[in-house]
């Protein structure tokens, strides 16, 4: 593949209008971060693939097509690309800042962008990840004009986070910039660089692309209609008929939802979900899917619900940082990104459970679901989360199959006040 052609007017480093307030709070280092090996996505077709291997391959690799001079500016840009200074050009603009690594796909069929970004510690495996997914046009004369996506639109969180990652090391996440629109592309001839925004990017394998783009939002958005229906409908029946004298709310509370057999009794509910690699046997993963989307679906409108997979590290679902509310609509997407969820990794879920209890408000409920031996020592982490006010979280653990870590489990449902359920 030659090198991707130069855009014909000049182009500066920065993209108007996006230079942030302050930079973004990184940890010293180096080094690349550590590959993995899982797979997941926000929303329908956003990217959110955690510590995939973003090694350099050769050119001849990294397309379907040979790209010419010729071609579309949108056309010669299409496929996958790695951030190679996420490390120190990590300044949010359509998109978070704060991050340690980031890919960017382009779609030249629907001239749409999605955006991967992890956040942690350089040279360590991303404790979070976010995605989203954009509308931009590459312009000839050295112009991407960034707006929200009629397919799927991201909306990020407007406010500074910073998020724990052990017991001395915090990390911070920078909003978006407000009003993003624009920014400067070119090329670094001879190189097969594409610099956006000031950032250097190099193309990555079209493996990646296709993980992050699945293309089947009509079909899943009608499956879900039909989920949610039958949800509204089930619950309706569960309150009996007008004139009863039961109340509608009550009966439709929390009360009559239950995850894998146990009661849903907070209004404000969290679900710590176990994605690692293990979960791909037997078909788990699309049972815990399932399972969960149930779950959430059957939340009376007054409940609010949280969801963070987890593997090596913290999974967030898309632009999903907070707390939704149920039956809303972006409850609705929330659940729809579930199924882009896939196992991958190991089975660390100290990262997600310190997200969970950093909630506002503090989570009434946990569900907490493995399927395997658990790293650190996560019963002693929830006890320290979760302090000894009266106030505490209500924790309860799963063992998802025979080869869960039963025993800890048990003793953390234990400690906090919840219920422990083994499934087979």
């Amino acid at each position: 593949m030659g090198p991707l052609p130069t855009p014909q007017a000049p182009s500066s480093p920065n993209a108007p209008g996006s230079t942030p307030p302050g930079s973004a709070e990184t940890s010293p280092g180096s080094s690349a971060v550590a590959p993995g090996a899982s797979e997941a996505q926000t929303q329908d077709e956003g990217a959110f693939i955690p510590d995939v291997d973003l090694t350099p391959i050769p050119a001849d690799e990294s397309a379907t097509a040979v790209v010419t001079a010729e071609m579309p500016v949108i056309k010669q840009l299409d496929g996958a690309w790695e951030q190679i200074d996420a490390s120190t050009a990590n300044v949010p603009d359509f998109a978070p800042g704060g991050y340690v690594k980031s890919v960017i796909v382009i779609d030249a069929a629907s001239s749409e962008l999605h955006v991967y970004r992890g956040f942690g510690i350089v040279g360590r495996p991303s404790a979070m990840f976010v995605s989203g997914q954009f509308h931009c046009e590459f312009r000839p004369d050295g112009q991407a004009a960034v707006s929200a996506s009629a397919v799927r639109p991201t909306s990020f969180f407007r406010d500074e986070r910073t998020i724990p990652i052990d017991a001395d090391t915090t990390i911070t996440i920078v909003p978006p910039v407000s009003g993003f629109s624009s920014m400067q592309w070119s090329s670094e001839p001879g190189e097969g660089i594409l610099v956006m925004g000031g950032k250097r990017y190099r193309r990555v394998g079209n493996e990646i692309k296709d993980l992050m783009i699945h293309g089947e939002a009509g079909k899943v958005d009608k499956a879900l209609d039909a989920a949610i229906a039958a949800a509204e409908a089930s619950a309706a029946t569960a309150s009996g008929p007008a004139g009863n004298g039961s109340s509608p709310t009550q009966a439709s509370g929390p009360s009559n939802v239950d995850f894998f057999g146990m009661r849903v009794r907070g209004r404000y509910i969290a679900f710590v979900i176990d994605c690692s690699g293990s979960m791909a046997e037997a078909g788990k993963m699309q049972a815990a899917l399932d399972e969960l989307r149930r779950t959430v679906l059957a939340l009376p409108a007054d409940a609010n619900v949280f969801v963070m997979f987890f593997n090596s590290g913290a999974l967030q679902v898309g632009s999903f940082g907070s707390w939704v509310q149920a039956r809303s609509p972006a409850c609705k997407q929330l659940v729809q990104a579930f199924g882009t969820v896939g196992p991958g990794g190991g089975t660390n879920p100290i990262p997600a459970l310190q997200i969970a209890f950093s909630q506002q408000p503090r989570p009434d409920e946990i569900f907490l679901m493995t399927d395997g031996m658990m790293t650190g020592d996560v019963r002693g982490e929830i006890t320290r989360l979760n302090g000894t006010s009266r106030a505490r979280t209500r924790v309860h653990s799963i063992a998802f199959g025979q080869d869960a870590d039963r025993a800890t489990l048990e003793a953390i449902a234990a400690d906090n006040s919840g219920n422990f359920r083994a499934v087979p």
